[in-house]
């Protein structure tokens, strides 16, 4: 029971967490990513206004002054693999590259459908079985997924090497003791879990928003 009623803890904390993470927006929450890959703003006591090099870089051209960039996407039969490439370029400083492209479902649909327009058959000898998609997607050395927690149209470059958690000593998800509440046989242990997403260069992350069809 212990076991089960743990799991189940961790189950709504990990829900809860990536939540705020994808789409967070309240000050109880935790810094979310849209507002990580964000520009001319002020992020965890940084200003992208006053110092130029705390900015995503958007999908337009590299040296874009920092007031003129944007994220806005469009179209992606007609514009979303160049916005990809400006994006992933973007966010890319020497090897330092995004290695995780986090989008919505339907983002993903309209990759995949795109892809599948390139793909070629190669039938060996024997049968085989027709299967016209992928075991999985990429694009550069960053797999392509799909959270239901994205926002709608959004495609989040990530690179958890420079976008992590940190915690407070102490409170790495640490288990408190078991205490018996008043005029209770039932014990409870509280589990204690203080922190904050972080990003230790804005260069190296990016997003697309306003994707459709």
């Amino acid at each position: 029971l212990v076991t089960a009623e743990t799991l189940n803890v961790y189950s709504t904390m990990l829900e809860r967490l990536v939540t705020d993470f994808l789409s967070g927006s309240a000050t109880n929450e935790l810094t979310g990513f849209d507002s990580l890959a964000g520009v001319n703003d002020t992020v965890q006591g940084l200003s992208g206004a006053t110092y130029s090099v705390w900015n995503s870089r958007g999908n337009l051209a590299r040296g874009t002054a920092v007031a003129s960039i944007t994220f806005t996407g469009g179209s992606f039969s007609t514009r979303g693999i160049s916005d990809f490439i400006a994006c992933y370029n973007n966010a890319t400083e020497g090897n330092r590259m995004p290695n995780v492209i986090l989008t919505t479902w339907d983002v993903h649909a309209f990759y995949e459908n795109k892809l599948m327009q390139f793909e070629r058959f190669t039938m060996g000898n024997g049968s085989a079985t027709g299967n016209p998609s992928f075991g999985g997607l990429a694009f550069r050395k960053a797999a392509v997924l799909a959270s239901p927690k994205a926002p709608s149209g959004t495609a989040f470059f990530m690179n958890t090497d420079v976008v992590y958690a940190m915690f407070m000593a102490g409170a790495d998800f640490t288990a408190q003791p078991f205490v018996q509440a008043t005029q209770q046989e039932a014990k409870t242990s509280e589990l204690v879990a203080k922190f904050q997403m972080v990003c230790e260069d804005r260069r190296l992350v990016n997003k697309l928003t306003s994707i459709t069809a």
